[in-house]
């Protein structure tokens, strides 16, 4: 039976850089619950939501990749292209 994955790139880089899942969750307003499916590998995010977690990990290069993919809406909310 296969090991249980217990990191993940997107989990390891996070931590690398000393960031809590808190930290954001509270920065992006991404739930802990997706964020976590999200680094463990069994989900995914919206462009948005993962332009919004590059943000908050300073990965500017992958921020700035995305931009153009998410537009800014009336009520202050952002929605992918």
């Amino acid at each position: 039976m296969p090991e249980p994955v217990t990191d993940t790139p997107m989990r390891a880089a996070r931590e690398r850089l000393g960031i809590s899942a808190a930290q954001v969750c509270a920065q992006t307003g991404i739930s802990r619950k997706s964020l976590e499916r999200f680094e463990g590998g069994a989900g995914s995010l919206s462009t948005h939501n993962l332009y919004r977690w590059a943000q908050a990990l300073g990965n500017t290069t992958l921020a700035q990749g995305l931009a153009p993919l998410v537009r800014v809406l009336p009520e202050g909310r952002q929605a992918a292209r």
